[in-house]
This record gives C-alpha cells, sequence and structure tokens, in this order.
C-alpha cells in the first residue's frame, strides 16, 4: 500500500478502522483503532510504516500489531515447510534413480520429472550436480547409517570381532545393495562420483581396516580388504548364494588361513 494511500486513509477513516498491509507479499491485513484526534497522517507514516518496515504504534494498538507480526511468521513458517518439503523429494527421487540406473546415468531433467518440480525450482536448490549428489549422500547416511567400527573394539577375541565386524557391514551391504552397487560401479569412472563417494564412506571403512586389523600381519591385512568389499559380498551372497552368515564364516577362515605360517 503505497504511502499516499495511507496518509489519505489515516486522514478519512471515518471510523478510526484502518486496514493496513504489512507488505507487499504477504499483504497480511488488519483493523486498527484509532482515534483522529490525537492522530496525523505524518504521524501515522512514521509511527507504522517506514520503508515497509513494520513499527509497533504508541496508541494502543500493540495487539493488532503483534496479530499482523505472528501472521506474517506463520506464512513465512509454512512456505519454509514447503520449500524444505519439495528439497526432500527432490532428493529421494535421485536417490531412487541413483539406485536404479546409477548417478552417472540420471540428469537433473530425469530427477526434476520424477520429483514433479519444473527445472529452475530444482536448480533453485541444487545449483550443480555436486550439491544434489552431497546431499544424496546424506540421505542414505541417515536413512541407515553405515556401522560404527567403535562398537567392535572392546571385543578382545579376534575371531568374535572379525564376525561381529563384517556381520555388520554385510548387512549394510544386503539392505543397500542396488544403490551401492551402482555408485561403486559409476565411481570407477565418474571422478564426482567417487569424490563424493570417498567423501562420505572412506571414513568408516578406514577405521574398519584399523578395528578389525589390528594385529594382522600384511597378507593378513590384504585378506580383509578383500572381504570388506562390496563386491565380494556380492559375489558370495548374491552370485553364490551362501547365507550372510556363511559368507561371514568363509572369510574369517581365509583370513585364518593367510596367517603367515
Amino acid at each position: 500500500m503505497p504511502a499516499g494511500e495511507i496518509r489519505r486513509a489515516a486522514q478519512s477513516a471515518p471510523a478510526h478502522r484502518l486496514l493496513v498491509y504489512l507488505d507487499r507479499t504477504t499483504l497480511t491485513a488488519k483493523h486498527l483503532n484509532l482515534n483522529e484526534a490525537q492522530w496525523t497522517a505524518a504521524q501515522f507514516e512514521d509511527t507504522y510504516v517506514c520503508n515497509e518496515i513494520w513499527r509497533a504504534c504508541q496508541y494502543g494498538c500493540t495487539r493488532a500489531c503483534n496479530e499482523i507480526l505472528m501472521a506474517r511468521t506463520y506464512t513465512l513458517k509454512k512456505r519454509a515447510e514447503q520449500q524444505e518439503e519439495t528439497r526432500q523429494r527432490i532428493v529421494e527421487a535421485a536417490v531412487d534413480l541413483h539406485g536404479t540406473i546409477g548417478p552417472a546415468a540420471t540428469t537433473l531433467s530425469m530427477v526434476a520429472e520424477r520429483a514433479g518440480v519444473q527445472r529452475h525450482t530444482l536448480y533453485a536448490h541444487f545449483p550443480d550436480e555436486r550439491s544434489l549428489l552431497m546431499a544424496c549422500s546424506g540421505l542414505v547416511e541417515q536413512r541407515d547409517p553405515l556401522p560404527d567400527a567403535e562398537a567392535w573394539r572392546s571385543i578382545e577375541d579376534r575371531h568374535e570381532r572379525l564376525r561381529t565386524g563384517l556381520a555388520a557391514v554385510y548387512g549394510w551391504y544386503e539392505r543397500n545393495a542396488d544403490l551401492a552397487g551402482c555408485v561403486l560401479r559409476d565411481a570407477e569412472n565418474h571422478p564426482l562420483v567417487r569424490e563424493i563417494n570417498e567423501l562420505r564412506f572412506a571414513p568408516f571403512f578406514a577405521a574398519y581396516h584399523e578395528v578389525l586389523g589390528a594385529k594382522l600381519n600384511a597378507k593378513q591385512r590384504a585378506m580383509l580388504n578383500l572381504a570388506l568389499s562390496f563386491f565380494t559380498w556380492r559375489t558370495l551372497v548374491r552370485e553364490s548364494g551362501l547365507k550372510q552368515a556363511a559368507a561371514v564364516k568363509a572369510m574369517v577362515q581365509a583370513l585364518d588361513d593367510a596367517d603367515g605360517t
């Protein structure tokens, strides 16, 4: 509402009730009780509206001012919630595509179509592929975090520690097999996928090697690297048909056989 209109409204309000707009975006309207005897156009403009920033008045309308501010706060909160829902829908759509065709073959247009948004909306949340891939890896980690190696550190028996650790890692592979397979495949030839994969997951596997590889010789550590590989799990379980417990047992035995004797 232009300042001139505000002044005219302030001067001509017969019942001393004005319709005041908070700003151009929310257009929140409230009636304020004003006394013309103690109110002038200049006072109205200076006290109420200055460059569209609301100021509390000195003539008993604090309640109305608070109502307007509360309405604006609700509107902004609702808008933020809708933006977050849109962002979440975009990330979930991308993760679904990464688990079916892989991140390397996934285009931003495909993500926008699956999420039900326009490309410009997607770019407003994710200006480039890297920001979207980071959000996707973050969602995967949030949904199903990789096992924490610290939980195995206190297991004194080496065989039990290996069985517990490998069972936990293989369980994660089982739950995330399609996505992990596509991402690890693409990471071999796609530098950005490889970068983000290492950024997100390399620290976990470094911890696995530290905790599970304690007191192992070089040959056994090489075998541990093989045992922890997703592709080893897939060969043993998905391709060869072993149960998870049997696959864990086989790799623990292979580690024993790799003892330098």
